[in-house]
């Protein structure tokens, strides 16, 4: 058994929590960090975790109940104040509130719905991040406010911000749930370009 799918009961710990999760980290002196982080979804989007498994189930139910912000948004982590604490923080204060939602983080979770056979679940997921996309349909970038202006929910830091939104990592994160849909999937025909 794998660090990775070992329980983190056991010594030395696992990455795999008994209560339905994979914990974001086992630190050097073989103590867990049990915190629900939706970052470890890549593990299923990127096959190192069996989608198939009833631990990518459970991981990804758990995500989903502790993490889920306006509606098909995710936050990274409960208490993330990375883009909220200062505007001399690394993120700054471009999301005018904690946890704000990751557009990477919910497109994580639409590689794993499309997967499963839950293309509609998974359409919804993507077109919320094209909502939330900036002009042309640039990616939003990594974190999108739950504020709301004129009854509508912006990006993080009204107009884009450019440098994250053109970073070429996060352009390929925000464009892999796109590869995978099937040509023949009931849920992705009929859309536009077909």
């Amino acid at each position: 058994m794998s660090a990775l799918q070992r329980p983190s009961t056991w010594n030395p710990p696992g990455s795999w929590n008994p209560l339905g999760y994979y914990n974001r980290a086992v630190n050097p002196d073989n103590t867990v960090q049990p915190l629900v982080d939706s970052s470890s979804d890549m593990l299923i989007a990127l096959g190192v975790v069996d989608f198939q498994s009833a631990r990518a189930a459970n991981h990804i139910s758990m995500i989903l109940n502790t993490l889920t912000k306006q509606t098909s948004g995710l936050c990274r982590y409960l208490g993330d104040v990375f883009y909220y604490t200062a505007p001399w923080s690394p993120g700054g204060n471009e999301a005018l509130d904690p946890e704000p939602s990751w557009p990477q983080m919910s497109l994580w979770v639409a590689v794993y719905e499309v997967l499963t056979g839950q293309a509609p679940a998974a359409l919804a997921r993507m077109q919320w991040c094209v909502g939330i996309s900036g002009s042309g349909y640039m990616p939003s970038g990594e974190a999108v406010s739950t504020k709301e202006w004129d009854g509508l929910r912006r990006r993080a830091c009204p107009p884009p911000r450019v440098p994250l939104q053109a970073r070429p990592r996060i352009q390929a994160e925000l464009h892999l749930p796109t590869p995978t849909r099937s040509q023949n999937d009931p849920a992705f025909m009929n859309q536009p370009g077909r």
